[in-house]
């Protein structure tokens, strides 16, 4: 089932905000076997279930700051949060020097369980959406629900598994994911971004990716500048390689809340599509006036897509 978001409120309303007490969440370091991982939290467990956020690729927890913005405008979000800069990202460290999504499932659940949390309630954008997935269709933890943005990653699975093929059916995905992999493995995207950023050049570069680049707040093109890590963004491209996302996925057993960026060149129309097709029960939300980062762009009308 798709509907379409109601479009109420202005364009990126929200600085990105990496101060975790101005959401009434406290910060801790949790070692892992990734090394220290960097966790926002409510102050005390209130429940068996926590709402868990997986930012994406060249991201941070700090990338849920309009969306937690948006929740509290409305009055907060129901029960207990926690947040994490995935390993590599952020201020977590990754000692191992991958980022199998087994063992980042794991650590993760560990967290979680660290916490007091026996349930969770999974909310990924992008690469957090992947990975939110994967860890719904494996044993490790309860998943109450998902909720995805832009999460649904067909085009890219494709993209890097069927190149050929991908560039006939999607060949804006295809060509998306492999220019940042190319760029990925010079090792110099951040340096790059860093130098568009400074020199106010980094809005235009970003058209492929929001729906109006010159209307970001500085905030944001900052978090974006700062978050990029070549390094892991190649760790988390290899977790692709092979993926069947129509066999893991076929047999959610939790209710799923997908948002789509109506502009996304990134994840497309045809993954609402091919998400209906293999998750039928699957509610999914267009967000007008967005792109790929749609809890940034419109987090009011995204945060009401996920069904949070």
């Amino acid at each position: 089932m798709t509907g379409e978001a109601e479009q109420e409120f202005p364009y990126c309303p929200f600085d990105i905000d990496n101060d975790p007490a101005a959401f009434g969440l406290v910060a801790d370091i949790v070692e892992t076997r990734f090394g220290k991982m960097y966790v926002a939290h409510s102050r005390a467990r209130t429940g068996d279930t926590a709402t868990f956020f997986l930012h994406g690729v060249g991201s941070s927890w700090t990338t849920w700051s309009p969306l937690l913005r948006a929740a509290q405008a409305r009055g907060g979000l129901p029960g207990d949060l926690i947040l994490v800069d995935l390993p590599g990202f952020g201020r977590s460290e990754n000692r191992l020097d991958h980022l199998e999504s087994l063992q980042v499932a794991a650590a993760l659940t560990a967290v979680i369980q660290e916490f007091g949390y026996d349930r969770a309630r999974l909310v990924g954008h992008s690469m957090g959406g992947l990975l939110a997935l994967d860890m719904a269709a494996r044993p490790q933890l309860e998943v109450a629900s998902l909720h995805l943005a832009s999460g649904a990653a067909f085009a890219i699975i494709e993209a890097v598994n069927r190149p050929w093929a991908s560039l006939l059916h999607t060949p804006t995905p295809d060509v998306l994911f492999w220019s940042q992999y190319a760029l990925a493995r010079t090792g110099r995207g951040r340096g790059l971004m860093g130098f568009l950023n400074r020199r106010h050049l980094l809005a235009p570069v970003l058209r492929t990716l929001v729906a109006r680049p010159r209307r970001l707040r500085q905030s944001v093109l900052d978090a974006l500048a700062e978050e990029v890590r070549p390094r892991s963004y190649l760790h988390a491209a290899r977790n692709i390689f092979g993926y069947d996302a129509r066999a893991r996925w076929h047999a959610l057993g939790c209710g799923v809340f997908a948002a789509f960026g109506a502009r996304d060149q990134l994840v497309p129309r045809t993954d609402r599509e091919t998400l209906a097709e293999v998750y039928p029960a699957a509610v999914a939300t267009v967000v007008p006036d967005s792109s790929h980062f749609l809890h940034i762009e419109r987090p009011h009308e995204t945060l009401a897509a996920l069904g949070l």
